[in-house]
């Protein structure tokens, strides 16, 4: 997966377990870490992650918790703020040689 979907990032820091297909997870999910993942694509395997999740209490808070210090750690305003500047300071870095070597640099 290219990205990460707001809504799972807002279950994520609403510290509520997430179920979602394995072949969707993004970078950084973690079957049973910050997310439930469904083996495979199936509506089976969907419903077997939510059933597991729902009787098991503990695994369903150690998913949640999981999942909000993901989100704390890689996606707060804060972090991404952070990302931006540091991309707007190696921008700000390049030599009028490297704009020129990257046409998407130059006007």
């Amino acid at each position: 997966a290219a990205g990460f979907p707001i809504k799972l990032l807002n279950y994520m820091a609403a510290r509520r377990a997430s179920v979602l297909f394995r072949s969707s997870a993004s970078v950084g999910i973690v079957h049973r870490q910050n997310a439930m993942l469904a083996a495979s694509d199936t509506p089976d395997a969907l419903s077997d992650a939510i059933v597991e999740l729902l009787d098991d209490g503990e695994l369903r808070n150690h998913v949640a918790q999981g999942g909000f210090a993901f989100v704390r750690t890689h996606h707060d305003r804060s972090a991404v703020a952070n990302h931006v500047c540091r991309c707007y300071e190696r921008v700000l870095r390049r030599t009028p040689a490297e704009e020129s070597e990257c046409p998407a640099y130059s006007s």
